[in-house]
């Protein structure tokens, strides 16, 4: 590139590049929510492009190369995500997505076993440990000891910033602000016994239908 008049900022690729078009081009990028739209929709032609293209036969019996492509865009989502510093503003923009309300069935003696899950539990139920505990003992009074106990939960949650697994249970995280359910809700009830078989002698649960619980978090 190389400068020619005073309206002109460089020639590019044989072309005039002036300050009235870097202007113009500017403005299509200013940091607004409108242009964020507009260069998404810029954009997600070619992403789909580029994977369809990854699906296709490649030549000399390259044939599968649709799960690196992917993979390589999702690295790049986290390689910007980290060089812009853009965590915060993510957050900020996934707490005012539409929140989901999860339904979770735990055993709860499986629960108690790990107990950065269950204080994690107690925090997404807005409750302590040792609350929780106390609610299982003043339940299961008069229980015999082979019956087992389920905590029934449903909470409030916001997607996680996770490319990487879109739809699992590791996509949701704790959300700042309720938008669908004030407080959460809990109750114990008795396992039905069919959906549990002896396993070496102890009882092992069946997978539930619910979604399952999230996993633990520091």
């Amino acid at each position: 590139m190389r400068r020619r008049h005073p309206d002109q900022v460089a020639a590019v690729g044989g072309g005039a590049f002036t300050k009235a078009a870097f202007d113009e081009w500017r403005a299509r990028f200013s940091s607004d929510q409108h242009n964020a739209e507009g260069r998404f929709n810029d954009v997600k032609y070619w992403i789909e492009l580029v994977l369809k293209a990854a699906a296709r036969p490649g030549r000399a019996g390259n044939r599968d190369r649709l799960p690196a492509v992917y993979l390589a865009l999702t690295d790049w989502l986290a390689e910007t995500r980290k060089a812009f510093k853009l965590e915060q503003e993510i957050d900020e923009v996934l707490e005012g997505e539409p929140h989901e309300i999860i339904n979770a069935t735990y055993d709860f003696d499986d629960l108690t076993r790990d107990k950065q899950e269950f204080a994690f539990v107690a925090r997404l139920l807005a409750t302590t440990p040792k609350e929780l505990l106390s609610k299982f003992h003043h339940f299961s009074r008069g229980l015999k000891p082979n019956e087992r106990v389920q905590l029934h939960a449903s909470y409030e949650m916001r997607r996680a910033w996770n490319p990487f697994q879109p739809g699992c249970v590791a996509a949701f995280d704790e959300c700042r602000v309720k938008q669908l359910l004030p407080k959460p809700k809990f109750e114990f009830k008795k396992a039905d016994p069919e959906r549990y078989q002896p396993v070496s002698g102890q009882a092992q649960p069946t997978p539930p239908p619910e979604v399952p619980a999230p996993p633990a978090r520091s």
